[in-house]
């Protein structure tokens, strides 16, 4: 694990010498046309894995969740790495995006633009992070649709009957043909879980204690039966703890 995320950094694109915003990329990421990020702004981008940059955000907590333990970020970077190939070149919008933004910023360099929305928003006016992507606290706050929806271990913090709904309101942000690409850990994963948050510390006690559902193939596709998405692609990783999915639009 320890030697894919130094590989990672190592041979990363985000570095001055080769990352490049494209023009048709400027008007959504707020940089303009081909502007090659500074060092400092790199350094932003590259930490990832550390604090949160964005002092200018103004973010509230009402589950009280954090993610400070020693595994958090490394989940984080394992889960991400996954998406890469469904929104290069595509719009994203990043559900659950957190206050560290982390998923779109490790694919900030791929996308053609960035939007992220979270509760940690709420009541909030729309706002631009530091390194241009647009955050938002609720649906109604949107102003355009998106190619690709992420929600990377977020629906679990759901009851299903909101998991429903937001699938309803993803549908009135995306195109025909948008896909919906996130994972959820599955029942298998609850006690492992429990066990490193619990009794290791590894993983921040106050998410696991939030999770509201664990999805296997068969109960994620009974929950979403009749909101208008089902299942193009699932799999799981990480030894069966975790489910990989992808959604798309019934009859597109």
């Amino acid at each position: 694990m320890i030697t894919s995320l130094s590989y990672f950094y190592a041979n990363s694109s985000l570095n001055s010498e080769h990352l490049v915003i494209p023009s048709e990329r400027s008007e959504c990421m707020g940089i303009p046309d081909g502007q090659r990020p500074g060092d400092d702004e790199l350094v932003l981008m590259n930490r990832w894995l550390g604090k949160s940059f964005m002092a200018n955000l103004e973010i509230t907590n009402p589950k009280g969740t954090s993610q400070k333990a020693p595994l958090e970020s490394v989940l984080s970077y394992l889960r991400a790495r996954r998406v890469v190939p469904y929104v290069r070149g595509q719009s994203v919008l990043d559900f659950g995006c957190g206050s560290h933004l982390k998923t779109l910023r490790m694919i900030r360099n791929v996308i053609d633009c960035g939007y992220g929305i979270d509760i940690l928003f709420q009541n909030q006016k729309p706002q631009r992070s530091q390194d241009g992507f647009t955050i938002v606290g609720s649906f109604s706050d949107l102003d355009r649709k998106f190619d690709r929806v992420l929600s990377l271990a977020c629906f679990e913090h759901m009851e299903v009957s909101e998991f429903r709904n937001i699938l309803v309101e993803l549908d009135l942000v995306t195109y025909d043909k948008s896909l919906i690409i996130g994972t959820v850990p599955t029942p298998a994963a609850k006690p492992v879980l429990e066990w490193l948050s619990f009794k290791l510390g590894l993983i921040d006690e106050s998410q696991i204690r939030d999770h509201k559902v664990y999805y296997d193939r068969s109960y994620l596709t009974e929950t979403i039966n009749g909101t208008g998405w089902m299942i193009d692609r699932y799999h799981k990783f990480q030894m069966g703890l975790n489910g990989f999915f992808v959604l798309k639009k019934k009859g597109v």
